[in-house]
């Protein structure tokens, strides 16, 4: 379990006030209201079809919502949360037949980032060797770097948004990536990560917002959720949110 320790007493990075989306007759997000406190890891847990996904897109301006508000650093999500928020999501991909270097390179010019920010981000996610190879023959860790390395190569980034980081990992990329999101969090950064691996993120979060059927259903510290580790994360999930029923 992760080292528990208060919150910040600065203003959230993330504000959520009120928010429902629909598609169609489908109701994916109701009256959603939440906080991401500055440097911490949250981790946003749910079911399939809980709602996580279309309220990451909310949270980047990439899906309207039907009501309530969504506020980023202060404002609604635009254009320039390029500049302050990473994303490292599986929708995102690559250039098969490009290198990593190239990949990166093609994100460097779209974000405006010079050339010289490249080598600094293949060394921080540790693919260094690994440049001059294509991204389809990749390996599923290298992959899941190289998704952290786009995410980080706008240097001012201070929120970064990561949707099944260890998805398909063996166990010492799992560990890599705990590791990696824990040195991002000490470094000022703070971490919205989505998963559904919940012995996992009970080793990496520092807070819990917990959707079910497009509601929060508990959002604060992993340390008050556990009773302070007294309970296993996937035991006091199950309790919140019930067993499937067949």
């Amino acid at each position: 379990m992760a080292d528990w320790h208060a919150p910040s007493a600065e203003p959230p990075v993330v504000q959520v006030a009120g928010v429902s989306k629909s598609f169609g007759e489908r109701r994916v997000l109701q009256d959603v209201s939440l906080q991401v406190p500055r440097g911490r890891v949250v981790g946003l847990l749910g079911r399939n079809g809980a709602g996580k996904t279309t309220l990451m897109k909310s949270l980047l301006g990439t899906s309207t919502v039907d009501s309530g508000t969504v506020e980023v650093f202060g404002a609604a999500p635009g254009p320039e949360l390029a500049h302050r928020v990473g994303v490292a999501m599986d929708g995102i991909g690559f250039y098969p037949a490009a290198t990593v270097h190239k990949e990166l390179t093609i994100w460097a010019r779209a974000l405006g980032v010079p050339a010289s920010r490249i080598a600094d981000v293949i060394d921080l996610v540790e693919l260094s060797g690994h440049e001059r190879q294509r991204c389809a023959r990749l390996s599923t860790g290298q992959k899941q770097r190289l998704r952290l390395a786009t995410a980080l190569l706008v240097p001012t980034v201070e929120l970064l948004m990561l949707d099944e980081p260890a998805n398909g990992l063996d166990p010492d990329g799992i560990r890599w990536v705990r590791r990696f999101i824990r040195e991002m969090a000490a470094s000022g950064k703070t971490v919205l990560v989505s998963s559904h691996q919940l012995g996992e993120m009970e080793n990496t979060v520092d807070d819990v917002l917990l959707l079910d059927r497009g509601r929060i259903v508990h959002s604060g510290s992993l340390h008050e959720f556990t009773a302070g580790g007294q309970f296993p994360l996937e035991e006091r999930f199950f309790e919140v949110v019930g067993g499937m029923t067949s």
